[in-house]
């Protein structure tokens, strides 16, 4: 790699006085003159100490690099290049840098490999880096000179970011100062401490609604994690944070949007920014807005995600709940259940829900709609052990293993019973209720006889039987209250 300057002052100047003054440390300096032809003044190889004229032109050969293995297959995402630095959009989930966890798969290894197939020799400098989970522009020079001009300040580098965060904010725009240190108990995780670094974040209000907001982002400071720390300390953490809020996307809503800077070489203002279709905004969360049918109820349902069904509406109208009642939901989704629930005003609500990023959208819905006395498990049902339930509620699969769908999708897990069999939800219900509690279920008319069997097994009653008037005797539904009887 190669530098050309055109001496603009009057006064002579000894090379080895410019390249000190050019920010060329004495390491390399020294690699310059070991490697020999390092220097050229006018097409002439010249020394260390030549002394150098106004309007001469210099062109300097930076000290060769080794390329390390790339040892991956992938290519990093690279949106500008030149010859001396590039700008790569990194996505989530992918580390910078070959940490013990990910010393086989990282972004450094990508560039690595671009650099072996396009015979660049250099190392990876990054100019900034990103989390694991934030996505965006990343910068990497070229050669170590250029990332030492950025490294001192030389040349600055404005960085913006945009976030999804939960809640809504009065002031649509703001500071937040707040010092930054390690967790005492926790190797990866930051706290705002008074006893801690400086942290500076500007952030400006893009888009809200009523349950999230759209923030542009920019760091005076560049602590560690710090934009997750202070949003998250603020209780507004940035929606699918895995450490410090609640991961219930597939990825964090976290991105470096633009980077501008002056060129370190080109001495040109350079911005750099992500197409606006790649940009966040509340489109991304991919949630859909409703409204609970026959209630006053709003809550969000992802599309990637089982949407309310009519067995719900069904189910959830069908219910009869008393204000001192703990009632517990098996296989909670979204919480469209427990908010039918609440309507009755129960002393508590449970939630079970195997599928962690449902279970969160339920907590943001039973947020959004003020609901507070309740309490969400995510695990299997059957790992879950409660005692002296009033009420447990369940929208069960209907089909068994045999009846299988091409795809594991989120309709499948909601429809078929390899996660929970009819068997063991009574078994569960049986375990859980208090003697005389009831048990809301509904479910195909054609698996009532093994119902019928399941209530003798596990010691329930048919207390109510609803059956819909159907033709087709496999597509018509049933609604039961079922009371746990004493043994």
């Amino acid at each position: 790699m190669k530098i050309d300057y055109v001496i603009t002052k009057d006064e002579p100047m000894r090379l080895i006085d410019f390249l000190t003054k050019h920010h060329y440390s004495k390491l390399m300096i020294k690699k310059m003159i070991q490697e020999k032809h390092s220097f050229i003044v006018n097409d002439r190889y010249v020394d260390i100490n030549f002394l150098l004229l106004k309007d001469d032109h210099l062109i300097i050969n930076l000290p060769l690099e080794k390329t390390f293995n790339g040892r991956v297959d992938e290519l990093p995402n690279i949106i500008y290049e030149d010859d001396y630095l590039m700008v790569i959009d990194k996505p989530p989930h992918l580390a910078v840098i070959g940490t013990r966890a990910h010393i086989n798969y990282n972004l450094s290894l990508m560039i690595a490999n671009y650099y072996q197939q396009k015979r660049i020799n250099s190392g990876v400098h990054l100019i900034n880096r990103l989390d694991k989970e934030t996505s965006g522009l990343l910068m990497v020079a070229k050669h170590a000179y250029i990332h030492h001009l950025f490294s001192i300040n030389v040349v600055t580098t404005t960085r913006k970011y945009i976030a999804i965060v939960e809640g809504t904010f009065k002031a649509k725009k703001g500071t937040i100062n707040l010092p930054i240190k390690k967790h005492p108990n926790h190797t990866l995780k930051r706290i705002v401490d008074d006893l801690g670094k400086t942290a500076i974040t500007h952030y400006k209000i893009i888009d809200s609604n009523n349950d999230f907001s759209v923030l542009e982002l920019e760091l005076e400071t560049g602590r560690t994690h710090q934009i997750r720390v202070h949003f998250s300390h603020l209780n507004h953490p940035i929606v699918g944070d895995p450490l410090y809020g609640n991961e219930f996307f597939d990825k964090m809503f976290l991105q470096s949007y633009q980077l501008s800077f002056i060129h370190p070489i080109y001495n040109k203002e350079i911005t750099i920014t992500l197409p606006k279709e790649k940009q966040f905004s509340l489109k991304s969360l991919s949630l859909e807005d409703v409204y609970l049918p026959n209630t006053n109820f709003k809550l969000y349902q992802h599309k990637h995600l089982y949407h309310i069904s009519s067995d719900t509406i069904l189910l959830g109208e069908y219910l009869k709940i008393n204000q001192d009642e703990v009632v517990v939901d098996v296989g909670t989704n979204n919480g469209a259940l427990l908010l039918y629930a609440s309507k009755y005003q129960p002393k508590l609500l449970i939630g079970v829900e195997i599928n962690d990023k449902a279970l969160n959208i339920a907590r943001i819905n039973l947020k959004k709609n003020k609901i507070e006395n309740y309490q969400l498990i995510n695990d299997a049902v059957q790992n879950v052990k409660l005692e002296d339930i009033d009420v447990i509620i369940s929208n069960p699969p209907y089909y068994q293993n045999q009846v299988k769908l091409k795809n594991n999708s989120p309709n499948y897990t909601c429809t078929h019973e390899d996660t929970l069999t009819l068997s063991e939800l009574f078994l569960f219900a049986s375990n859980s209720l208090k003697n005389e509690g009831r048990f809301y279920l509904i479910n195909r008319y054609n698996r009532l006889d093994e119902i019928k069997e399941l209530c003798h097994k596990y010691h329930f009653e048919i207390n109510d039987l609803w059956i819909e008037d159907k033709d087709d005797i496999n597509k018509q539904r049933i609604l039961l209250t079922l009371i746990k009887i004493s043994t």
